[in-house]
């Protein structure tokens, strides 16, 4: 069986849990209003036929924020860039290029050695 890790990247609250629900048709990941539910980074195994599908849900990625929660939250979903198969950069319609520009160059600096 062939495992695929499945890195999913975004700010608080847009939708990086409901996605990976409604891609496994099964309530896994824990949904919230509430801002930062997801703070620390957590692993989700699918079987897909041959497959072995791990979605790694990572805390909401601020560019802006420098408080000490937004940097280690951060720093939680960073770790996984070079240790990842496939990277998904959830963004709502209203977010800013640069907030998708600047998520980007931090990958592409992680992981340009490899």
């Amino acid at each position: 069986m062939k495992k695929v890790k499945l890195l999913i990247l975004g700010k608080s609250n847009v939708g990086k849990s409901s996605l990976i629900n409604h891609l496994t048709q099964n309530h896994i990941s824990l949904v919230s209003n509430k801002i930062h539910a997801t703070r620390l980074s957590t692993f989700y195994d699918f079987k897909l036929k041959d497959f072995l599908i791990q979605f790694i849900d990572t805390p909401g990625i601020s560019i802006t924020d420098n408080n000490l929660l937004a940097k280690a939250m951060k720093s939680n979903a960073q770790k996984h860039f070079t240790n990842c198969d496939l990277i998904i950069l959830l963004t709502q319609l209203q977010d800013s290029y640069d907030y998708e520009s600047a998520i980007m160059e931090d990958i592409y600096s992680q992981i340009s050695h490899i």
